[in-house]
């Protein structure tokens, strides 16, 4: 789904997130997922021109980073963040699509990579009520938070585009009505084999911490 050239452009597009995070209070995994899930959803309904123009090229690419709190309300703050979704205490902003040459100074100066002690890895407990959509992520590939939370924004985003261009609008509307609100699943490695007939399946371009086409998450319509 993404073009393995994409590196050796110039000035590629990218959609940035930006997760908050906390030195002394772990954020759930599970609802960093669902707010990023949200988030992207979220953000293309609101800005579906600059999607479309970041989507033209089949290239989606995503690259998602993290932020103390008050440096996270200074990036909400800028005018190319589209918005903030938040699921329980956890909050990810989306910043509008672009070339990477005109992503934010204030964005790019934040790390790619967060310690582990910024996240409680809670893929047991329960997600919450179900939602119109849910997000399965693969439980065969070891994937950091933020490289998960970027391929459940991909998820989301085909999910949108999927249900916007033709799909199920039933869906769409529910989805748009409960603000876009996603379940996370974590399938047992027995289980996963079946969301490889998800509508939405991804698989990764291979430039970071997995290889080249594999299935890293699936998304689907939620439970009636």
């Amino acid at each position: 789904m993404v073009d393995r050239s994409l590196e050796d452009e110039d000035d590629p597009w990218v959609l940035t997130l930006v997760v908050e995070t906390h030195k002394s209070l772990p954020v759930s995994e599970t609802e960093v997922y669902a707010a990023a899930a949200c988030a992207v959803a979220s953000g293309r309904d609101h800005d579906p021109d600059r999607f479309h123009a970041y989507e033209a090229g089949g290239r989606i690419r995503k690259l998602v980073r993290h932020a103390p709190p008050a440096r996270f309300a200074a990036i909400c703050d800028l005018p190319e963040c589209l918005l903030a979704a938040e699921s329980g205490r956890a909050r990810v902003a989306v910043i509008a699509p672009s070339r990477r040459s005109a992503v934010p100074t204030p964005v790019t100066k934040l790390q790619l990579t967060a310690p582990d002690d910024r996240f409680d890895r809670d893929r047991n407990e329960p997600s919450g009520a179900a939602a119109p959509v849910i997000v399965a992520i693969s439980p065969v590939l070891a994937m950091t938070v933020l490289k998960t939370a970027a391929q459940v924004g991909h998820a989301a985003q085909l999910m949108h585009a999927q249900l916007s261009s033709g799909g199920d609008h039933a869906l769409l509307d529910a989805w748009r009505r409960s603000g876009f609100a996603t379940s996370v699943a974590f399938p047992s490695p027995a289980e996963w084999r079946a969301f490889a007939r998800a509508p939405v399946v991804v698989r990764d371009a291979g430039f970071t911490e997995v290889a080249a086409g594999a299935h890293t998450v699936s998304a689907l319509r939620g439970p009636p």
